[in-house]
């Protein structure tokens, strides 16, 4: 009986639905045809598989697909790379992040080859997006269309370039950027100086000068796609209202608004940074050229939001007072300047005033200014007359 009992437990146990070591082996197969096939650099391959086919499988390369100047493939193609490349990204965020909370994931930490591995693809991935959004803009230029109508998504791309730059040297194992911006030392005997405050509040501390001249060009490239669409929406509005028109472009207007905002803070705060390197290697010129660009695109950055009163709650007239509270509330996080643009903005300023600030003091007291930075006083005045006039 108890025989019996036993073998009708034995035999009602549900069969397996697959088999771990078929799926294994077959996984196997696949990935040594894949590799084996899929040997071109910068190429998107599509694997297929039809139903009802069984095993066969059909692997097809579609970068040439570009080559048939048909308009659409173009596009699906330009789109597959950012896709991928925006993928690899949060592959690289999410890795950081379960390794940053001490979650146990099974998923080890990237090391430093693994890290560059992606970056590189990261880079090569979005230029090829680049690349193809060219050719449809030459595609909408040729229709008469201006050629402008993906200069969003092109823009975007540049600020992924750009941050390929900006965060990827802090997370592949510079040590720098572990023990923090302000307390970094350019190797050139001037590591006794005096560095400012605003150096530890910064971001992209452990990123060399090289990255962010990098990155700082994708932004400034990213900006001139934007630039002419917001133009062009503005006349837009213009016209429609002088023409009594009831449609209203203001949501595109606020996006581009929005989009070209993000793009000018992060190079208003690479500039700054930019501005601290030089500061601790007598780059004279360096250092003023930096400071004036960081000047000019944090007033272009604050026009983009000026016309919002309920975004921008302070006047044009009282920013440096605005400043200054900034700076002593907590590093601008004060109850009256709690709106998210307002306090960057603010913040923006006041760091760019204390780099200023502390120019001119390191000026006044250190001859190695006129001798190794060949810079005078009259320099200085100028700089600030325009800083000055940019942000006042």
């Amino acid at each position: 009986g108890r025989g019996g009992a036993g073998g009708a437990s034995a035999s009602s146990a549900p069969a397996p639905i697959f088999s771990p070591e078929i799926v294994e082996m077959n996984a196997s197969v696949l990935l040594r045809f894949l590799k084996a096939n899929c040997s071109r650099e910068n190429s998107t391959y599509l694997l297929h598989r039809a139903a009802g086919e069984g095993e066969s499988i059909r692997l097809f390369d579609i970068s040439g697909i570009s080559e048939t100047r048909q308009r659409k493939w173009v596009w699906w193609l330009a789109l597959c790379s950012y896709r991928f490349a925006c993928r690899l990204e949060q592959l690289q965020q999410a890795n950081d992040d379960n390794n940053n909370n001490g979650a146990r994931t099974g998923c080890p930490p990237l090391d430093g080859a693994t890290r560059r591995e992606y970056r590189n693809r990261q880079r090569s991935l979005l230029r090829n997006t680049l690349s193809l959004l060219e050719e449809l803009a030459d595609m909408d230029s040729g229709g008469g269309t201006g050629g402008s109508r993906h200069e969003t998504i092109g823009a975007a791309v540049c600020e992924h370039l750009a941050d390929t730059y900006l965060y990827g040297a802090a997370t592949e194992g510079d040590d720098r950027a572990q023990r923090g911006g302000g307390a970094t030392r350019d190797d050139d005997g001037s590591g006794s100086k005096p560095v400012p405050c605003a150096s530890s509040a910064q971001p992209y501390g452990g990123v060399t000068a090289d990255c962010l001249n990098k990155a700082h060009d994708h932004l400034t490239n990213g900006i001139r796609k934007l630039a002419p669409l917001l133009s062009r929406a503005k006349r837009e509005a213009e016209q429609r209202q002088e023409g009594g028109s009831l449609r209203s472009n203001s949501i595109e207007i606020e996006a581009i608004s929005a989009q070209l905002y993000g793009i000018h803070h992060k190079v208003v705060n690479v500039n700054l940074r930019l501005a601290d390197r030089h500061l601790r290697n007598y780059f004279s010129s360096n250092l003023i050229q930096s400071l004036r660009t960081a000047a000019r695109t944090l007033s272009d950055a604050t026009s983009l939001v000026e016309p919002a009163p309920e975004t921008f709650e302070f006047d044009g007239n009282d920013r440096t007072t605005a400043a200054a509270k900034a700076a002593e509330n907590n590093n601008g996080a004060s109850d009256d300047y709690s709106d998210p643009y307002g306090r960057s903005i603010l913040l923006q300023y006041a760091w760019l005033w204390e780099y200023c600030g502390h120019f001119a003091r390191s000026f006044a007291a250190d001859d190695l200014w006129r001798d190794r930075g060949h810079t005078c006083g009259s320099d200085l005045i100028g700089l600030f007359r325009e800083v000055n006039a940019s942000c006042g």
